[in-house]
């Protein structure tokens, strides 16, 4: 057997599970492993485990791919508690429902690994979030610029369209440029803002 990536041993047990839940009723050494001989106990995280322990055969279960999913905690020979889903599927007399959620444990553990759980290829990093558009409002008086938010921006606006309605309301000639920075709290800056 050549020498498995924890990526490599998650994507083909998946791939095996997935043919036993097809093929119910068959064994794990019954699936096609290539023209390679079958892994360590017909289990490719086994195998896996195995190589990361040097061949050694004591405590691999250690580095098993799969070692907390199968019941939770990280013990050896976890997947043979009576409570995972392999123990399940074995006394079961090989249950599809079993085999199928070995396979998806194995495709969520590839996906934490980035790696794609559907064609085993590296995920893209998160793309960077792009920056909010922003609006740049300069001061009537000093000609200093503001750099604000689309959101702030309309705030803006809305402030300015407001006092001018009551200022016109209270029977007060419209003031050309009120200060409208006033009601964003932008209080840095001296003047009216043109917009």
């Amino acid at each position: 057997m050549r020498t498995l990536t924890k990526a490599e041993a998650l994507e083909l047990t998946a791939k095996q599970w997935e043919w036993l839940a097809e093929n119910t009723g068959r064994g794990k050494w019954e699936y096609d492993y290539s023209g390679d001989s079958p892994p360590e106990n017909c289990c490719y995280c086994c195998e896996y485990a195995e190589q990361q322990d040097g061949g050694v055969g004591d405590g691999t279960c250690s580095a098993c791919p799969l070692l907390t999913r199968w019941t939770g905690k990280a013990e050896h020979g976890a997947c043979e508690q009576p409570t995972s889903p392999y123990k399940r599927w074995r006394a079961g007399g090989h249950e599809a429902k079993y085999a199928l959620q070995i396979a998806k444990m194995a495709r969520e553990e590839l996906e934490k690994l980035g790696v794609c759980s559907a064609c085993g290829q590296e995920l893209p990093e998160e793309p960077e979030p792009t920056p909010e558009p922003r609006k740049i409002v300069r001061c009537n008086n000093c000609g200093t610029k503001i750099s604000m938010s689309r959101e702030q921006y309309e705030s803006l606006r809305e402030a300015h369209r407001v006092a001018n309605k009551a200022l016109k309301k209270a029977g007060v000639a419209r003031v050309h440029s009120p200060n409208p920075l006033v009601f964003l709290d932008l209080s840095d800056c001296c003047g009216d803002a043109d917009y």
